[in-house]
């Protein structure tokens, strides 16, 4: 097989082609005194030589150098605008690099949170969450879901009294409902600081019951983690490692508030109630009617 050559442009020829490209990057100010420094040359030469006798020739001569100036000034300006279009172009993708590099940094940081389920089919969820990021996370939901079925498991952390000595509900979990990708989340762990990890166990209260085992071991199971970010964004994660930014907030479940009032249970005992608000009272017609 024959191979074709290409064709090596002569040496006069690259050094030529070098030195047009050169000149063509001059600044424009350089132009503009070249020109100038030109027309006051050739104006000395023309009055020398005597071409310029009369003042009518002295006119369109002044006129023409005067137009040529003119265009020059515009092209002086033309390359000066195109040389600061192309200098705010550069500093613009050089912000936008640094932008992202600063968000692909952020998104490597997040990716230190780790997520690890430590139980599977047949018992009840225990996950490990480690804040290894340089930067604590707030508000962390963990919860397990199995595929193919609905709803998921919630966790809590728990926390030794140490009055009682028993293990109770941590005092820094918060009960906040969330709606996230069409399910229901409540229980969330009010924060990690960095380099700091919690167990999640199963909340019993919602679901009593062990992870169902399928016949397909761990394949279907998956543990899940969603917080905020010190900078306000929402994170979600898993244990396969998977990351991703959320583009807004969850939106929080408000339901119908709780009041506290005192009541006279009995004489000398006061306790407190809960009850819901009352109903909107009936409208009243008007006095005299009916």
């Amino acid at each position: 097989m024959t191979e074709t050559k290409q064709p090596v442009a002569a040496p006069h020829k690259r050094n030529r082609d070098l030195n047009i490209r050169k000149v063509s990057r001059l600044p424009a100010r350089v132009w503009i005194v070249a020109g100038s420094a030109l027309a006051a040359i050739v104006t000395v030469v023309l009055w020398a030589t005597g071409d310029i006798d009369t003042a009518a020739r002295l006119t369109a001569y002044a006129t023409t150098v005067l137009a040529i100036g003119t265009v020059g000034l515009a092209g002086g300006a033309i390359g000066t605008y195109v040389q600061q279009r192309k200098a705010t172009q550069s500093q613009a993708a050089e912000l936008t690099e640094q932008k992202n590099q600063l968000l692909r940094a952020k998104e490597n940081d997040i990716a230190q949170v780790a997520v690890q389920r430590l139980t599977g089919a047949g018992e009840k969820v225990r996950v490990h969450v480690a804040n290894n990021s340089s930067r604590a996370i707030r508000f962390v939901y963990v919860w397990v879901s199995v595929e193919g079925m609905t709803g998921h498991y919630h966790t809590i952390v728990v926390e030794r009294d140490q009055k009682s000595g028993q293990d109770i509900r941590s005092r820094r979990m918060q009960n906040t409902a969330r709606s996230f990708e069409g399910n229901e989340i409540t229980q969330c762990y009010r924060s990690l600081k960095p380099h700091e990890g919690k167990e999640f166990v199963q909340y019993s209260v919602t679901n009593p019951e062990t992870i169902p085992d399928v016949g397909t071991g761990d394949a279907l199971i998956m543990a899940h983690a969603l917080f905020e970010a010190i900078d306000g964004a929402w994170w979600t994660c898993n244990e396969d490692g998977d990351v991703r930014k959320l583009d807004a907030e969850p939106p929080l479940i408000h339901r119908a508030p709780f009041t506290l009032q005192t009541s006279l249970r009995s004489p000398g005992l006061r306790g407190f109630g809960v009850r819901r608000p009352p109903p909107p009272e009936a409208p009243v017609g008007n006095p005299g009617t009916g």
